[in-house]
Order: structure tokens, then sequence, then C-alpha cells
């Protein structure tokens, strides 16, 4: 019950910094400022949003693992490619690439933390039934 009002509590968290700092460039007087918020604060939440936590409930509430595996990976390349074509769109192509990827990285903890727990929780499982 715990872990679900966390996840919660994160996920409203996560919107809230997306749509508040959504980059905004028209009548903009600092875009400097504003592609740093965006570096910094934005495509993390962003990505763990979209690529984390919104996958992570796919993955919870569809059990079985194929399904839920393709839907996945459909969902977080589709929003990886939207984050590519929609933001940071006035830099050069691989310099973009490499921030996007570069603030990808939390997920990466995000779901390597969730797989080492299932795995764990699955081998417990395994072991308790022996």
């Amino acid at each position: 019950m715990r872990k679900n009002i966390l996840l919660f509590a994160a996920s409203l968290i996560l919107l809230y910094i997306v749509i508040v700092f959504m980059p905004d460039y028209t009548g903009n007087e600092f875009p400097f400022l504003t592609d740093l918020l965006t570096f910094i604060v934005f495509l993390p939440a962003y990505y763990l949003y979209f690529t984390g936590i919104i996958p992570f409930l796919l993955f919870r509430l569809l059990k079985k693992s194929s399904i839920s595996t393709y839907l996945n990976g459909i969902f977080i390349l589709s929003a990886f490619l939207y984050a590519i074509n929609s933001y940071l769109t006035f830099v050069s192509i691989p310099i973009r690439l490499f921030v996007h990827l570069l603030t990808t990285f939390p997920v990466l903890i995000f779901w390597a933390v969730v797989i080492n727990v299932v795995t764990i929780k699955n081998q417990n499982l395994l072991i308790k039934a022996k």
C-alpha cells in the first residue's frame, strides 16, 4: 500500500514539473535560462514520467510479460522520438541527441532498481515455494 502511495505521489509531482517547466520560447527575453531549466529540470522529469512511471504502471497492470514488453518498448521509443523532435529544436542533431541521452540517465537508474526489486521478489517466491 505504501509503495502505491509513493508511486502516485511521484507521478503527480513529475506531472506537475512537466506541465510547469515546459519550455516556451515565445516572447522569451532569456532563452539561455530557458535552455538551462529545460536541461536540468524539464527533460529529466519528462523522461522519468513518460519512460519510467507510465511504463512501470503498464508493466504492473499487464501481467503478460510479452504484451507489456512490446507496449513499453513502443511507448518509450515514441516518447523519446517526440522529445527529440519537440524540445531543443534549434540545436544541432548530435548535440540534441547527446542532451536527451544524458537526461535519460535517471530513467536508467529507475529501471535498474525496478528490475532488481522484481527479480529479488520473484527469487524469494521461488525459494519459499521449495
